[in-house]
């Protein structure tokens, strides 16, 4: 706290020493507004932790929505491209759909303003307008350039989709750990033993986590009673040890998990204690690394006048929050997660960090977005596109290899 403190103090002399006082003419309230929001955002970034966050007004009005079951965004994923941002794959009914982007545009300007130079953070910040402003985008596609408009909004999450991968094989694929996934997971892996399924493949490719007591949940039923799923830690002190309430009604069930480099947070977390409790087979290829959670708080401000009425607090909320990271978790052999983040990339070193899977199936960036595009449309109802997915093959081929073995 002495640090941030300090910080702050720095930050306000430098802030007064170029803007002036609030109620200066040098700043209008809303730029003056901007300008807070800009020197807090950088306070936050600076702590050298990538998840740590702080989030204007609108940006926390969207984690507000988003805690409560309503993903905000344009539904598009991206990578760096020759001059801005390249759209790889586009989720199905989205906003960015709706107002005509096509997956391989590039995104060069926003708002009118050069992504070239830019580095991958800082061009995916400047999509994050609040929910229903419009964003400019200008727009190369096969040679040519064009303008659209694009505004963020309420992205549809589709319920887990499930299907017989194979004669005694089920298979389940999720977008991500939201409140409900646990109990619709169970749902249909039972839906899966009603045809016959007599192992299940569990599908996170792509999901980037969640709520970490859903992952909790999902895992317990694999397991036996008491068995450790995570550790958390604070400060270097072990502050929560989730065990399994158990034993699991799929206990004994064999599984394999298939994960990819975005596979991150929740997702590492039911994929690392089911490798390490040897209750399924991790497939694909190394996680993302995210082995850190982050609790959001609110920011107060002083109250001018808390003696006007009995009822008035000293402080009150001003509609902003910051996401700071707590602390890390363990697998259940105590093996840390978390990634060293590497800052041109926006990602994690590679090798660092992440679950390394049981069988490796190297695939090449166009196979994982093919993969990630056959998985959303599923997801969405609509049919994929013709498309072979060498994990989804490996993972059939290991459990089939299981099943002889235990026939023999």
């Amino acid at each position: 706290s002495e640090q941030w403190d300090r910080r702050l103090a720095l930050m306000r002399e430098e802030f007064t020493r170029l803007h002036g006082v609030p109620g200066s003419e040098a700043l209008g309230a809303r730029e003056w507004e901007a300008a807070v929001d800009g020197m807090l955002r950088g306070a936050v970034e600076n702590l050298g932790d990538p998840h740590s966050r702080y989030l204007d007004r609108a940006q926390a009005l969207d984690f507000q929505r988003e805690s409560a079951g309503v993903s905000i965004g344009l539904g598009i994923y991206t990578e760096r491209g020759t001059a801005g941002l390249r759209i790889h794959t586009l989720v199905p009914n989205s906003p960015a759909e709706k107002a005509g982007l096509l997956e391989d545009d590039e995104i060069v300007s926003i708002d009118d303003v050069a992504l070239a130079g830019l580095d991958f953070n800082a061009m995916r910040q400047r999509l994050r307008k609040p929910a229903g402003e419009p964003l400019r985008l200008l727009i190369k596609r096969n040679g040519r350039t064009l303008q659209l408009t694009a505004a963020r909004g309420a992205l549809q999450t589709p319920d887990p989709f499930s299907k017989m991968a194979a004669p005694g094989i089920g298979y389940v694929y999720f977008p991500e750990f939201d409140r409900s996934t646990d109990i619709k997971v169970f749902a249909a892996i039972d839906g899966l033993k009603a045809k016959g399924a007599r192992s299940v493949i569990i599908d996170v490719r792509g999901n980037p986590g969640g709520y970490a007591h859903i992952a909790r949940s999902i895992a317990s039923e694999f397991l036996s009673d008491k068995e450790v799923i995570d550790t958390m830690w604070r400060r270097g002190q072990v502050s929560e040890r989730a065990r399994a309430d158990g034993p699991g009604r799929y206990f004994g069930f064999p599984a394999a998990v298939l994960v990819d480099g975005d596979s991150a947070s929740a997702s590492e977390m039911l994929a690392a204690a089911l490798q390490a409790l040897k209750r399924a087979v991790i497939v694909g290829s190394q996680t993302y690394g995210k082995g850190s959670f982050q609790a959001p708080g609110q920011i107060a401000i002083t109250n001018p006048d808390p003696d006007d009425c009995e009822e008035c607090l000293p402080f009150y909320p001003d509609g902003t929050a910051v996401l700071l990271t707590e602390g890390r978790w363990t697998t259940p052999q105590g093996r840390w997660v978390q990634g060293r983040h590497d800052e041109a990339s926006g990602r994690n070193a590679p090798g660092s960090g992440g679950v390394i899977p049981d069988a490796i199936v190297d695939v090449s960036a166009a196979e994982q977005q093919a993969a990630r595009k056959t998985l959303l449309w599923q997801a969405h109802g609509r049919r994929p596109p013709p498309t072979r997915d060498r994990v989804l093959e490996k993972a059939v081929e290991v459990l089939a290899a299981a099943s002889s073995r235990r026939s023999a």
